[in-house]
């Protein structure tokens, strides 16, 4: 038995290679098809030589020459030739059923395979094209079924078979037509069960990819950029009138590197920026980029607020408080200095394979600038961002800083909110 599923199974594969899903189910269908015609062609003829095969000669040649044209099919689609092995199934289905009802006329039950052979065309017609067949299949079967229902009648040479031959023809007659209707339409349906499986399992798994990819880009990207990215392919850049800048540097990290195992190094740096990461989420600030032992955030980007100078003030002072209490929990010893500054700036994203969301301006210059010439453990801010927290936050005047392009600017050390009852020396 298993032999003969093999030999089945790589039959009905003739033909089928990189075609659509569709296009394989209709190679698969034809070949089966044809199979079963064999088959049924086969016990046909047996039938006939065990009848009488003086009187049965025209079917069993009829009979011979349909088997021989369903191997052709096969070898079509093998080779190929796909449409033309569907044209050459359907019209030897049709002039065998033609030839075979003419000459034993309708009491054979022949006549019923036309049923099958109508299943079948419409299922191995492509859709544009059904419309030509219905008008030439219709044409046919009105035609066919006219001449035999008044003309044909069971030819001389059949008069002495008797009606058991024709009770035996008629029952195999119908039930090849029923079985052969039962089975192109089960092999149908379950074919596209499958496809529309496979579909809706690539359609998950595109979806699973989707997520991840999304997942991977909100790590890197702002989530409403990665929106703006996926809707539109024009290139991202943003002109932000009132946004505030971050600086944060780690002192002396440099050098304890230097003597550290790398490993260690690694999880000291992202024990202490995880920490920073859970303050911006905190007051819902966008994390621009690490810069070795340097962190970056920023205020107002890419959703404008007017309070970004007041949040990003918050984060600096929970960003002193987070690097005494990494001290305490790690035995170290670190310091961290924070420039902070509020203007205009450019942000946007750039790269193809590794993309980045980044700022640009004298804005971002300016915070650089107050963070290397703070002092370790203090936050450095500019009198921009001192004019718009001057109402919520405790500042003390600094002094004035030399800033390349502008200057002497007022500059103020970020000491607590207002409300604090204690505040940091």
């Amino acid at each position: 038995m298993i032999p003969v599923l093999r030999a089945w199974r790589r039959f009905s594969s003739y033909g089928v290679a990189a075609q659509s899903a569709r296009e394989k189910r209709r190679i698969v269908l034809t070949n089966q098809t044809a199979l079963l015609g064999l088959l049924f062609a086969l016990v046909s003829s047996l039938l006939y030589l065990y009848t009488d095969i003086a009187a049965l000669w025209p079917v069993l040649l009829s009979a011979a020459s349909a088997a021989a044209t369903l191997l052709i099919v096969l070898r079509l689609n093998r080779s190929g030739h796909t449409m033309w092995a569907r044209v050459c199934l359907l019209l030897t289905a049709w002039f065998a059923v033609v030839i075979h009802t003419w000459y034993l006329s309708i009491e054979s039950g022949v006549h019923l395979q036309c049923f099958l052979a109508w299943t079948g065309a419409f299922l191995l017609t492509p859709q544009r094209r059904l419309w030509l067949l219905l008008i030439a299949g219709l044409l046919f079967i009105s035609l066919y079924f006219v001449s035999i229902v008044y003309f044909v009648v069971p030819h001389a040479n059949l008069a002495g078979l008797g009606p058991e031959f024709f009770t035996r023809m008629y029952l195999l007659s119908a039930f090849g037509a029923f079985a052969g209707i039962t089975y192109v339409l089960g092999l149908y349906y379950v074919q596209n069960a499958r496809a529309e499986a496979m579909m809706l399992e690539a359609a998950r798994a595109e979806s699973s990819a989707r997520r991840k990819s999304d997942r991977v880009l909100g790590n890197v990207l702002p989530a409403s950029i990665v929106e703006r990215l996926k809707n539109s392919d024009v290139q991202i850049a943003d002109r932000v009138d009132g946004a505030t800048i971050l600086f944060a540097d780690i002192v002396g990290f440099t050098r304890l590197a230097s003597s550290m195992p790398a490993a260690e190094l690694v999880d000291t740096l992202n024990a202490l920026f995880s920490r920073f990461d859970s303050i911006v989420e905190k007051h819902d600030l966008e994390k621009i980029k690490t810069i070795g032992d340097a962190y970056m955030l920023a205020g107002g980007i890419p959703l404008q607020r007017v309070d970004h100078a007041e949040a990003v003030c918050a984060a600096a002072l929970d960003m002193l408080r987070e690097m005494r209490g990494f001290n305490l929990d790690h035995r170290m010893k670190l310091s961290i200095r924070i420039g902070v500054h509020s203007g205009p700036l450019v942000a946007g994203v750039i790269g193809r394979r590794k993309l980045a969301y980044d700022v640009w301006g004298d804005t971002v210059n300016v915070a650089a600038r107050l963070e290397s010439e703070g002092q370790k453990d203090r936050a450095l801010i500019s009198a921009a961002t001192y004019d718009l927290v001057r109402d919520s936050f405790r500042c003390r005047k600094s002094g004035r800083l030399r800033i390349s392009g502008r200057g002497r600017i007022d500059v103020y050390q970020l000491l607590g909110r207002l409300q604090d009852k204690d505040l940091p020396d």
